[in-house]
């Protein structure tokens, strides 16, 4: 037989041309020769890898659509531009819109950039424009204004008796005053914005008669508080801890000093009998009661009434001594003074309604100060001739010395913190202002030599609590 393709002969019953390959049963397809010669099965094998291929590579492709809707739809959600402020923080997006660009497209900062965590977190921008991850940016040229914690008094310069304030540590001593008149007692108004004070400036008749005045705590706005010209000798203004009220004492038209309170209008709170005023008013911690002492039947003795005058009451009794110079404690359940009732000017306390007195020191001592934590005193004494600072625990237990030398160490003035006292010494020679630690230690003065004379303790600043 002769091959159709090849023409090459070939066995009769032969199924395929061992030559070309070719199928002769009914077939007319060329098929391999013998080196690449397949079966219909192997065929039939190689057609269904191809199909398993493709499937694989589609079922590969909708795989992967699975996981980015995944992806898109759960971890990295579309940010819907309408999203709303209280929507971004509650989810924790970024607050990103169309109005954070400019008509250029380059992106702005301002008020809405802020993080809703986070005021102080901004969203910036890079080189090109576009928005970076929110970060924490500095302000550096940003300036805090800060509240100096200050104290207020009069010192005298020359003639003249002005009022000065002075920073903490000892900077920016500033009069306030003018120099051609006295003016004396600063108090602090409760929200450390105003200073009342005291000054003989002339009035309308030529005349010069101590009043009560108030100004800014920088000295600015000094105006009097009433132009009453038969009321003269005001001294000890003293300003209510919660409130516009000033206390203070005063003679009017008769001789005798009575107390009377600013409250925009003039209110007289003791009158022209028994017990006659003898020293400055001190409002309780609360601002509702004042603690004072008075002469009565030829001795001075302690009496306290209400912030409107009412309920006058008597704490102290001693027919054959004095008490004076009362402080109310911190939490305003205590009162120190002091008393010569055991032959000596020494330190005595005693509850708020007069009770309990009890005796805490035995030398001659004067001007009681408490610690802003109520536990300590801080008092002069006239220890061995000289005139010091010590401390004595409420309790009347450890008495200790904090200052010792030959001079005049007086009048101790706890920082609000209780950490330092400040005093007033004539060491060099003249009157100045001195600070030191609690124990005495780092002793060292605190103003200017420029003032000659100390007329008032100094007073802290209410800022300063």
């Amino acid at each position: 037989m002769i091959c159709p393709n090849c023409k090459n002969a070939i066995p009769d019953d032969a199924e395929f041309c061992g030559n070309c390959g070719y199928k002769l049963a009914g077939e007319t397809k060329k098929i391999p020769s013998k080196p690449h010669q397949v079966s219909e099965e192997m065929l039939e094998t190689i057609k269904n890898r191809g199909r398993n291929q493709w499937l694989f590579i589609v079922g590969a492709i909708a795989g992967l659509a699975v996981v980015a809707f995944i992806l898109v739809n759960f971890i990295f959600p579309f940010k819907d531009p309408s999203t709303t402020m209280d929507e971004a923080a509650i989810t924790g997006e970024e607050f990103l819109l169309e109005e954070d660009y400019d008509s250029e497209g380059a992106f702005s900062i301002g008020e809405d950039d802020m993080s809703p965590e986070d005021p102080n977190v901004l969203i910036p921008e890079k080189e090109d424009g576009t928005p970076e991850q929110p970060e924490t940016l500095i302000q550096e040229d940003a300036v805090v204004e800060e509240k100096k914690c200050q104290m207020v008094f009069s010192g005298k310069i020359g003639d003249t008796t002005r009022v000065f304030t002075i920073n903490e540590d000892g900077s920016n001593l500033k009069q306030l005053t003018d120099s051609d008149v006295n003016s004396t007692s600063p108090a602090w108004s409760s929200d450390g914005r105003y200073i009342a004070f005291i000054s003989d400036r002339g009035s309308e008749d030529g005349s010069y008669k101590s009043k009560l005045y108030v100004m800014d705590k920088d000295g600015s706005g000094q105006v009097s508080l009433y132009d009453n010209d038969s009321m003269n000798n005001v001294r000890d203004p003293a300003w209510s801890p919660i409130g516009n009220q000033i206390a203070f004492l005063a003679y009017d038209s008769s001789v005798t000093p009575n107390y009377f309170l600013d409250d925009f209008d003039l209110i007289q709170l003791t009158d022209n009998t028994d017990p006659v005023p003898m020293g400055n008013i001190i409002w309780s911690p609360d601002g509702n009661q004042f603690v004072f002492w008075s002469e009565q039947n030829g001795d001075e003795e302690i009496f306290v009434m209400n912030a409107d005058g009412s309920n006058l009451q008597k704490l102290t009794n001693n027919d054959l001594a004095d008490d004076w110079n009362p402080v109310w404690s911190p939490d305003g359940n205590r009162i120190a003074f002091i008393s010569d009732r055991s032959g000596n000017d020494n330190i005595y306390v005693m509850d708020a309604d007069g009770g309990n007195q009890q005796k805490l020191t035995k030398y001659n001592d004067y001007r009681p100060a408490w610690s802003p934590d109520g536990k300590t005193i801080a008092f002069t004494s006239r220890f061995e001739g000289n005139y010091d600072i010590f401390l004595i625990d409420a309790d009347g237990n450890n008495m200790r010395q904090i200052t010792e030398n030959s001079f005049y160490d007086r009048a101790p003035v706890w920082s609000p913190n209780g950490e330092m006292i400040v005093f007033i010494s004539n060491r060099d020679g003249e009157d100045n202002l001195y600070i030191m630690m609690k124990d005495g230690g780092e002793q060292r003065k605190f103003a200017d030599d420029e003032i000659e004379n100390y007329a008032s303790i100094p007073e802290w600043s209410p800022n300063c609590k």
